[in-house]
This record gives structure tokens, sequence and C-alpha cells, in this order.
């Protein structure tokens, strides 16, 4: 059978805002069965938490996450905004260092690109990624892009990476140093009919996969959605996947907001156990 990480982040505790620290997030998270806690870095980070943040804040959600039973299973970089090159190149330095803090081997990157057209964001994820990122490779970090959409067309998004063939460009200008992090529920709402037939054709670079499920331009409780995830499960089986990154997001859509930890704690156990009967 195959086995995979199964691991999430804080976004589902979003609406119960300042209630919760990272520690809290990260030891909750763990202590539910996840292997590890994917740590959000960056100024639209939730919680708040700053690429230079000291170390002895970020060895305490470390140790929150161990004390679950489980481990900081990656960094994101969830504001790495190419508006800002010099910001991007600072960002990626700093990721080796907080990495090595985390005891984590990989690194992920939201690229973001506001009020910049499309081929300018891919310009300039190349031109930083061979000032900084590709020193980051050489130390043996796994450092992969996630696909995300806000507008209809593609140099009207705030996203670098929206569709298949910007997963291609971002192999292509970082020499398949940054591998796809790749999210089914983002390439519906992007427009693909289905996601699986770009996934089997980027598996053997793929090395996450984001899980959650999309009906209707919303996302919704897992199995209720347009994913196959069985269908996925099988070609994952046959793939380079080791990691499994768990959203539990669609309480964001319900009115009102649900804010209570237990009941967004239970949310992410019933998505674990759906995925781990499904993936294995």
């Amino acid at each position: 059978m195959h086995k995979y990480k199964y691991t999430s982040n804080a976004w589902g505790y979003y609406p119960v805002g300042e209630q919760l620290s990272a520690e809290d997030i990260a030891r909750r998270i763990c202590a539910l069965g996840f292997d590890g806690f994917d740590l959000l870095i960056g100024p639209e980070a939730y919680p708040a938490c700053s690429i230079d943040e000291d170390q002895g804040k970020l060895l305490d959600i470390r140790h929150a996450a161990e004390s679950g039973g489980g481990c900081i299973s990656s960094l994101v970089l969830v504001s790495f905004s190419l508006a800002d090159e010099a910001d991007c190149v600072h960002q990626l330095r700093r990721a080796g260092e907080i990495a090595k803090i985390l005891d984590t081997n990989s690194v992920n990157l939201l690229p973001r690109k506001l009020g910049i057209i499309q081929d300018e964001g891919f310009r300039r994820l190349a031109k930083v990624w061979n000032e900084a990122g590709r020193a980051l490779h050489d130390t043996g970090l796994v450092v992969s892009a996630e696909n995300h959409i806000w507008a209809k067309t593609a140099d009207e998004d705030i996203f670098l990476l929206r569709t298949e063939e910007d997963f291609y460009r971002l192999l292509e200008v970082t020499d398949g140093q940054v591998l796809p992090k790749f999210d089914p529920a983002w390439l519906l709402m992007a427009g693909a009919e289905s996601p699986l037939p770009a996934f089997k054709r980027l598996s053997h670079r793929v090395r996450t996969l984001d899980l959650k499920d999309f009906r209707d331009d919303k996302f919704v409780t897992p199995g209720t959605g347009k994913i196959d995830f069985a269908e996925l499960a099988l070609a994952a089986a046959h793939s380079k996947v080791t990691s499994l990154s768990i959203e539990v997001e669609e309480h964001h859509f319900q009115e009102p907001p649900l804010v209570d930890p237990v009941a967004i704690d239970a949310l992410h156990a019933a998505a674990l156990r759906f995925y781990r009967e499904i993936f294995g």
C-alpha cells in the first residue's frame, strides 16, 4: 500500500481570529492524527508569522507540533510577492535558515504578482530563483510552488500559477528545481473540466497534493463535490507523491461562520478519515 504523510495548515481555523496561536493550532492538528503541520509564513499568513520571526518563536511552534505527536511538515511562503524581487530573494535565503530550525526538508511557495502581467511574473520568478533559489535547492530541500486563482484572466490575477500550462512554465524557468504543488480544486476553479488528466501528465514531478473538494464555485465537504478522489488516489499511487496536504475550508462559506475551535477540529478529523480511507 502506498504510504503518505498527511498534513494540514492553520487556514481552517481562520474564522476564530486571534483566539488560537500558531502553537495552539500546530498542537491541535497533530493531536488529531495528522503527521505534520504546514506552517504558513508571511504578511498574509494565519496565524500571523513573519519571515523574520525569531528562533524562539519558531522553536515553540515546532515543539508544539511535536507535543501533539507530529512535526512541522513544511514551511509555506504564502506571501511570495514578485512585485518585490528583493523581498523574494530575502525569503528564499531566510527559508533555508528557518527550515533547519523547524527540522523540515520541504519549502512551498505561493507566488503572487499583484499588478504584474503573467509573462513578467515568470521573468521575475526566474530572476529571483537564479539569485537565491538554486542555492536553497542545493541544500537538499524540496521546493514546490502551488496553484491558486483569484481572477478570471491570468494578467488580472494576483497569483502566478493557475493552470497546467503555468506548471510547465514553472518547471522551465527554474530548470525543474521548483516542483508543482498540485491543487485539483483550484484547477477546477480555473476552468478545467477535470484535474485528473493534468495530474497524470505532471505526476512524476509532483511530491505534494493539496486536497479539498469543489462544486459551484466554492469548497465543499470532501466527497460531495466534483473531484473523483478514488481516481485521483489511483493515479497518486503510481506517482512520486509523498505528502497529502488536507485543506479544510468548506465552513468558510457558512453563514454565520463557524467559530468554535472544537467543531473545526471535528471537521479536520472527519476530512483526515475520509482521505485516509481513499488514499490509504
